[in-house]
């Protein structure tokens, strides 16, 4: 302001000095001096103050205007570039970060899962070890004792012939128990022993049926998977077997001895006729290998041991059966499993048969069982190529069933099924019939086993509810359609149950509805009853009585009546 008015104040005086210079020069005679007043000058200085806002103040604010433009519009753009090289400097050094940081999270993760499922593998083998009635009889050696006891009470009609004018009528009780013990050292070496009992009170006519031998039809022998070593009932061993391995942590082991081969929902191989669907033991050997949460098993059965049957008082020589496989156990994740396997069985035939060839046949099979919220998924698909006998075999099967859980008061649910098995087209040939590898679970198609995973279209719906978290209530039904009239059905034990060469009594086998309740009052005691209900249709009412007798040679004359059945059981484990 002050380098304001001193301007303001120099351009007055030079103003004065200018029109002082003026009057004096001019040449015309000189005229009587002007009074120069205080107003005179307040009136030049006002005229050259006002010139000075009117004219030159808006240029020089006008210039300082651009200089100061210029200035920010400069520091804007240093600033601009200096901000982006901050920017990038900054996420580049942060995306270096967070990928460090990211690696040694994941790093760190999949260290302390691995960390803790080998814990928890070796907490479940000491927990294994000491579970039930046990102990430790030392830091590293470990003791346990198991025990099982279940009785079934049965009660049935019309099993037989599906025919009211002959009384077949029966009652039965079964009982097996099993007393077991073990001893581990340092998860590294473990033996196993288990001895049975069985017992039976009443009748053990549940299929009388008996082959005709007098007939021109080639009957086939019970399923070739199925073994024929069946047992008596009484005591007996059930399984003797050790296991080494897991040295220096590395998670190898080798099981050996007689054993069951039980994998995912079935029996592997193997029946017991007289005891309803459990497999028989086997000699085997069973070298493991854990990695991650899987596991993957190289088998080796020999399941029917060589025998001299006598057969119409001749003796006969069976060769035996042989499994060789291999089976990967796949935990994908907590809720998804998927199991692979693929093995080759011999079949030994007996001096007996017109052939004289071997049965020799690979199975390639996948299964799997997971969650998927309230979904869950349980199915299994297998494909089979070899020689059957003479000929060529080659056969499929599949099994998927879907189960819903919806969201109200008791959990009920739904789920549905199909399960299909190719069967034979030839009345000599087994070439496209499906052999089942295992025995299936009891009540997989139905509580009363009339059907196995061979030669059938098998559509299966069902509810259920949980009056209670410990009490379960199943409604459930089966249609059994024939894959092929002129194939074998076999029961859920891997034998025939109806034959029919000509192919002329239909596809429709028979339904079978199901009332199932079972109490899981602990984890040592389940209690469950069920009644079935089922009908015969056109294949079994069509029966020709010369391929069927009963014990005592009289024709079978089946019928279309319903067939009744009810069991109670009592299962005691631990």
């Amino acid at each position: 302001m002050t380098m304001k008015i001193r301007k303001i104040e120099t351009f007055v005086l030079i103003s004065i000095f200018a029109l002082s210079s003026t009057l004096f020069a001019q040449e015309t005679p000189p005229k009587k001096p002007v009074k120069i007043t205080e107003e005179t000058v307040l009136q030049i200085s006002n005229e050259a103050i006002n010139k000075f806002y009117n004219e030159e103040k808006p240029k020089i604010i006008e210039e300082s205007k651009k200089i100061v433009e210029e200035a920010v519009k400069s520091a804007q753009e240093e600033n601009k570039k200096t901000l982006e090289e901050m920017e990038k400097r900054i996420l580049e050094t942060t995306d270096k970060n967070i990928e460090t940081k990211s690696k040694a999270i994941s790093e760190e993760v999949v260290k302390n899962k691995l960390d803790e499922y080998t814990k928890q593998k070796k907490d479940e083998e000491k927990s294994r070890a000491i579970s039930g009635p046990g102990l430790m009889y030392n830091e590293d050696t470990a003791i346990r004792f198991s025990f099982e006891n279940l009785i079934r009470g049965e009660m049935y009609t019309n099993l037989t012939d599906a025919n009211s004018s002959n009384d077949d009528s029966e009652m039965r009780i079964l009982q097996r128990s099993v007393f077991g013990g073990s001893i581990s050292y340092k998860n590294r070496l473990s033996a196993t022993y288990k001895l049975r009992y069985t017992q039976i009170w009443g009748e053990q006519n549940q299929n009388p049926f008996v082959l005709q031998k007098n007939t021109s039809y080639n009957i086939p022998r019970a399923t070739v998977f199925s073994s024929i070593y069946k047992g008596d009932y009484g005591v007996g061993t059930y399984e003797a077997s050790i296991e080494i391995g897991n040295f220096r942590d590395f998670p190898l082991t080798l099981s050996a001895g007689l054993m069951q081969l039980n994998y995912g929902d079935g029996r592997f191989i193997g029946s017991n006729g007289k005891w309803f669907i459990e497999a028989e033991p086997s000699a085997a050997a069973i070298l493991k290998y854990t990695f991650a949460k899987h596991q993957l098993h190289l088998i080796y059965s020999k399941i029917r041991e060589t025998e001299i049957l006598s057969i119409n008082n001749k003796l006969y020589s069976t060769p035996g059966d042989d499994l060789i496989g291999l089976y990967f156990i796949g935990h994908l994740s907590d809720n998804i499993t998927l199991d692979g396997y693929g093995f080759y069985n011999r079949i030994g035939v007996d001096s007996q048969s017109t052939s004289g060839n071997d049965t020799n046949i690979g199975t390639i099979g996948f299964r799997t069982d997971s969650i998927f919220g309230a979904l869950k998924l349980n199915g299994e698909l297998m494909f089979q190529f070899g020689k059957n006998r003479d000929r060529d075999h080659i056969a499929g099967a599949a099994d998927i069933n879907l189960r819903y859980a919806l969201p109200f008061n008791m959990s009920p649910y739904v789920w549905a099924g199909f399960a299909y098995a190719t069967g034979d087209s030839g009345s000599k040939d087994q070439s496209l019939q499906f052999l089942q590898p295992y025995a299936s679970n009891e009540c997989k198609y139905g509580i009363l086993n009339l059907v196995s995973l061979s030669n059938i279209v098998l559509p299966k719906a069902g509810i259920g509810l949980f009056p209670f978290s410990r009490l379960n209530i199943a409604l459930n039904y089966y249609y059994f359609l024939l894959a092929s009239s002129k194939g074998i059905v076999y029961d859920a034990r891997n034998e025939i149950s109806f034959y029919d060469p000509t192919g002329k009594n239909g596809r429709n086998f028979g339904w079978e509805a199901d009332l199932i309740l079972k109490f899981k009052y602990n984890q040592y005691l389940t209690l469950s009853a069920g009644y079935a209900l089922s009908q015969p249709l056109d294949y079994q009412i069509n029966q020709t009585s010369y391929i069927y007798s009963d014990a005592r040679d009289n024709p079978i004359i089946f019928g279309n009546d319903f067939i009744h059945y009810g069991f109670g059981m009592i299962n005691l484990d631990f």
